[in-house]
């Protein structure tokens, strides 16, 4: 995702270190090649924190009972496989504006830059070509030339989406006055 367990963005530290509250006021600057934090990764391409970019509010919701949490390191066969999951929810004013434009650089390879990182690999939707091999550090801050491949084809599963509307609490407590 782009962040260490306790919220530590990895652009900033190579270890989860950072104190409470972790810092959230930060940018790519110090890392134009994308050597601590690669462009494909899903914080970098939902937010490059460049002026114009739409911003929303946004949690990710775990569901499910894992018999052991992720921060547990489990092995690969110790993960579940089914019955788990996270449900994205967002608030946003303008969802023409704000979300489709952050889903359309989920999905495109050439986003934030022409070096074509790929898709995101947790929220882009790869259809049927795949996510496709991307190129990750081997450790933090390791030049481009030590990046290695890494297949993330089929790591998320999408189960469908829906577009809601949230009335403003402005509006809530105005309905009355609207309606007469």
């Amino acid at each position: 995702m782009g962040r260490f367990a306790d919220g530590t963005p990895v652009v900033l530290s190579p270890t989860a270190s950072q104190p409470v509250p972790v810092p959230n006021n930060f940018n790519y600057a110090k890392d134009p090649d994308g050597q601590k934090c690669p462009f494909q990764a899903h914080i970098r391409k939902v937010n490059p924190r460049q002026q114009g970019i739409p911003r929303i509010v946004r949690r990710g919701i775990p569901y499910g009972e894992r018999e052991k949490e992720p921060k547990d390191k489990p092995s690969l066969k110790e993960l579940p496989n089914e019955d788990v999951g996270l449900l994205f929810m967002c608030y946003q004013r303008n969802i023409e504006k704000q979300f489709e434009v952050l889903q359309y650089m989920t999905n495109e390879p050439r986003f934030p830059r022409k070096q074509e990182p790929g898709i995101d690999p947790v929220a882009g939707q790869p259809g049927e070509m795949g996510v496709g091999q991307q190129r990750w550090p081997t450790q933090w801050d390791a030049p481009r030339k030590e990046h290695k491949p890494f297949d993330f084809n089929r790591f998320v599963a999408f189960k469908g989406g829906e577009y809601l509307f949230a009335p403003s609490i402005h509006f809530l407590k105005n309905i009355q006055q609207i309606l007469t």
